[in-house]
């Protein structure tokens, strides 16, 4: 039945001049989602900071200081060190966060934090006017197709309903209503005596509820390796390299390949790992998607992409 539904929503019902106004708006939506995407996908990686002055930095662990400083000699600065700079901050997402959470320059936590939220806002790369059209043609959409709206469209694949997704999300709005607040974190910054506890802004949100110390012990080796093993104990899957026998190649020095095999030591899947963040090569975001399809071969393939900070020197990537 639900691939009938599918098939439904996917206009198979649908004839004459119906059809073909749902084939534009599918070939539309799509150009626009693309469009979207590369735009902020741009916007990200138009904005840059160069530091010079390492008072403005103060705090950033040394792995984002290495990221900083590899992306200002890609850009042909002389004589940059991961400890002096000169450095280039970014929009990136390991960039980002990490200003965000160890950055003590409370001014440049607000200035990343405001040009984060408004990428793609205003300008050449503006997604106002294509999140428009986008919300038109769904609408459209949804009206072709018998629907009030696109929600109820989107709905009819779904065990929820419309009613009981908006109960849900109120629920959700007042269990987190105390936490959303901060006033625990709040305190805790007025305890400090930090300048801005009775100027506590959303920009000052990570930075006073970090735990440091939590994330910067587990280099991505020991995760893995930790990770192997708990997948070991729990499933019985051994998970092994397997870089000579990738189908794609590897197309990044930093990609690794891995065979999961049964307690008999039979291959039943492989997958990709792309750790590391590449701005300029692809767009960011961490996902895990199928490469492979089980049909089109004798054993399923995965791709997983992540964001971690690539290695500078002698540093680990966490």
């Amino acid at each position: 039945m639900l691939k009938i539904k599918e098939a439904i929503l996917n206009g198979v019902s649908l004839e004459g001049d119906k059809k073909e106004q749902f084939n534009k708006i599918l070939q539309e939506s799509e150009k626009l989602s693309v469009k979207y995407a590369e735009n902020v996908k741009d916007a990200t990686s138009k904005f840059e900071k160069l530091i010079t002055n390492k008072k403005d930095i103060d705090g950033l662990p040394t792995t984002t200081l290495g990221l900083a400083a590899q992306i200002a000699a890609s850009k042909r600065h002389e004589n940059v060190t991961a400890e002096n700079g000169p450095s280039i901050l970014t929009l990136d997402d390991p960039s980002f966060l990490s200003i965000m959470q160890h950055a003590k320059n409370r001014s440049l936590r607000e200035e990343f934090y405001r040009a984060h939220l408004t990428r793609a806002s205003y300008g050449d790369l503006d997604n106002t006017s294509t999140i428009d059209q986008i919300l038109k043609l769904r609408l459209e959409k949804a009206k072709l197709l018998g629907y009030n709206n696109y929600a109820e469209l989107s709905m009819t694949t779904k065990m929820a309903t419309i009613d009981k997704a908006e109960k849900l999300l109120e629920n959700l709005r007042t269990a987190s209503w105390n936490a959303a607040i901060h006033e625990d974190i709040k305190n805790f910054c007025k305890n400090q005596l930090a300048k801005e506890a009775n100027d506590f802004s959303l920009w000052d949100v990570y930075f006073w509820i970090k735990e440091e110390l939590r994330t910067t012990i587990f280099s991505l080796p020991k995760v893995m390796e930790g990770l192997f093993k708990l997948v070991k104990m729990l499933f019985g899957v051994d998970i092994e390299s397997a870089d000579g026998v990738a189908p794609f190649g590897n197309w990044n020095s930093d990609v690794k390949f891995y065979c999961m095999k049964d307690s008999s030591g039979n291959p039943i899947s492989y997958f990709y790992l792309d750790p590391y963040s590449r701005p300029s090569e692809r767009q960011g975001g961490a996902w895990m998607v199928e490469a492979v399809f089980p049909r089109h071969a004798k054993l399923p393939i995965a791709h997983i992409v992540a964001i971690k900070h690539r290695q500078w020197g002698s540093s680990q990537a966490l």
